[in-house]
């Protein structure tokens, strides 16, 4: 019987296993093609997610879509990186199980329905179209387009028909109802609040709550940088024309700073630019980079300060300004009393103009945090203004009266009040409303009312 030759061991180290050959290598293939497709289009998503995010403004994107593209970005950019670690692992690894394409090719599947699914979610419905609201203006410099959807300060915004910030009102004004105008900057604006938490919003909430006989109809024409004198403009222009029976006016010390040391209808300050880094920075590459990014950062300034864009801006106020107590220095210095005096003025053209159509009229004052505390010097602006209401016989609310006992009693509550040294937040809006509403009752601005 022949017997069966015994390969030599040169002969079976030169065949291949099953683990090295045919199966093995094509499966390798067929993963690193797949993961190379899924990373390719989890980068594409993330990088066209970032600069879709980096024309916000430009875009007119609302906040909801911001957040929607924010997730879609991550999202794809952790599937990304996910991928790319798997082609690390592939590329390092000669031989390949056939279980290994099944694995990716499942996760390629999971990609797409999250992709798709993401991707169809901030498509439909399709957006709002969204316009630029501020505008320039002949005689106040700026001001809000009527009728406008769009965003401001990062807030969905919407305007009516007088281009007060809010839903649309009758022309006419409906029986037993009073309307109530509020003029003011950025606090009563209620910037980076949305339309229905305003500090207008929470009035008109609190007089629905506390009066039965009368219905109140709450206008907000305040404008995010507004100084009196343009609140004055607005209010002989489109204030009347929507036929107000009160006009409350809110004011800020920003008022006053506002026109110290400049000639009237001329604005503060500088348009804003970001500059490209200088030729000696450390990186040439991280330079060219922030100077791309630089100019779509200006881009997006100049579509937002369009208005001005034919306009000089004053100076620096004043050099006499330039410390925070010079502002509040007893007795004043020339330039603030003459701003002082600027703002009277102001106040006293509002008055006339309410007392000329027969409309009540009250100011209210919104503090600086700062000087909402024991310190006597703080509480100069309240004094002034206090001193214009009593001989002009104008009702006046001091809000750091509000405020004060609320620092004093919770100091984490009243953090809470304010986004910054002026603005306040959600939760300090809803203190403000009702303070206003209060002292509107209370004051007996509102005519033929009976409280619940």
């Amino acid at each position: 019987m022949p017997k069966t030759p015994v390969p030599s061991i040169e002969a079976a180290s030169n065949t291949p296993s099953n683990d090295v050959t045919g199966e093995s290598l094509q499966s390798r293939r067929i993963a690193y093609g797949l993961l190379a497709v899924g990373t390719a289009w989890a980068a594409i998503v993330t990088l066209f997610s970032r600069v879709l995010l980096a024309y916000i403004d430009a875009l007119a994107l609302s906040p909801i879509r911001v957040e929607q593209l924010f997730t879609t970005m991550r999202l794809h950019g952790v599937a990304a990186g996910l991928f790319c670690v798997c082609l690390l692992i592939v590329r390092r690894r000669k031989v390949l199980t056939a279980r290994w394409p099944k694995v990716i090719l499942v996760m390629m599947l999971a990609l797409l329905v999250v992709s798709f699914d993401r991707i169809v979610g901030y498509c439909y419905p399709p957006p709002r179209r969204l316009s630029p609201i501020v505008v320039r203006h002949p005689r106040r410099c700026f001001g809000h387009q009527p009728n406008k959807l769009g965003v401001l300060d990062g807030v969905e915004t919407r305007t009516n028909q007088f281009g007060f910030r809010g839903p649309d009102v009758s022309s006419t004004k409906a029986p037993n109802t009073t309307r109530i105008l509020f003029l003011g900057d950025s606090v009563t604006f209620g910037t980076q609040l949305g339309d229905d938490q305003t500090p207008v919003t929470q009035v008109q909430r609190y007089l629905e709550t506390h009066l039965s006989s009368r219905r109140s109809e709450c206008l907000n024409a305040g404008v995010c940088g507004y100084a009196t004198w343009q609140e004055l403009d607005l209010l002989k222009d489109e204030g009347l024309a929507a036929e107000p029976d009160v006009v409350v006016l809110q004011f800020c010390l920003n008022d006053m700073i506002d026109v110290a040391g400049v000639e009237r209808g001329v604005l503060i300050g500088n348009r804003i630019r970001f500059d490209p880094p200088a030729s000696f920075h450390w990186s040439g590459t991280v330079r060219a980079i922030t100077t791309l990014v630089n100019q779509q950062r200006n881009e997006q300034l100049e579509s937002q300060q369009h208005w001005a864009a034919d306009r000089l801006f004053a100076e620096v106020h004043s050099a006499a300004l330039q410390e925070l107590d010079d502002v509040y220095r007893d007795p004043p210095l020339p330039v603030v009393r003459e701003a002082w005096n600027k703002c009277y003025e102001d106040l006293d053209g509002v008055a006339r103009v309410c007392r000329e159509n027969s409309l009540r009229m009250m100011l209210v004052y919104s503090p600086v945090v700062y000087e909402i505390g024991d310190a006597g010097k703080y509480r100069q602006p309240s004094r002034f203004l206090r001193a214009w209401a009593n001989d002009a016989e104008v009702p006046f609310l001091d809000l750091t009266g509000t405020y004060l006992p609320i620092r004093h009693r919770a100091p984490s509550e009243f953090d809470a009040l304010f986004m910054d040294n002026l603005h306040v937040s959600r939760a300090g809006a809803k203190v403000m409303g009702e303070a206003i509403g209060r002292f509107l009752i209370d004051s007996g601005l509102l005519p033929n009312t009976d409280q619940r």
